[in-house]
């Protein structure tokens, strides 16, 4: 999943693959950011700090965090912070940097794009249709 963490329609998709992880231990989810390495851009913080918080060996931290940014309706990056703190360093600007990258090279013009397997889904496919597909 390519990903704006302050896309209303990302927070949408982000609730149902999460439904789907639950439902089905083996399938696995990668979140691309979709953020720009430099202060101004309002997506860098929260890109930052979900990445700085994955590098934690408790996984369900990160898995909190995120579920719980993605939650918030209005979302307030200084006091979602405040719950899941960490400490920065210049991996995660670095990590942001590869990861907007990425998505200039793969042409990513939207989000929330979806992968699956590598591949874009198509266009003619809503990410609902892919659960028929999906064994459990």
């Amino acid at each position: 999943m390519v990903t704006n963490p302050y896309c209303s329609h990302c927070s949408n998709i982000h609730a149902l693959l999460k439904d789907w992880i639950e439902r089905n231990p083996n399938l696995q989810l990668r979140i691309v950011f979709a953020a720009l390495n430099h202060e101004q851009d309002p997506r860098m913080p929260v890109a930052r700090h979900l990445m700085m918080l994955n590098n934690i060996t408790d996984k369900q931290v990160v898995e909190n965090a995120l579920n719980a940014w993605y939650l918030q309706d209005n979302k307030n990056y200084k006091e979602w912070a405040k719950s899941y703190p960490t400490i920065f360093n210049d991996n995660a600007s670095e990590q942001i940097s590869k990861q907007y990258e990425w998505c200039q090279m793969a042409e990513i013009k939207a989000t929330s794009t979806i992968l699956v397997d590598g591949h874009r889904l198509p266009d003619n496919y809503q990410l609902q249709d892919i659960r028929y597909l999906l064994t459990e």
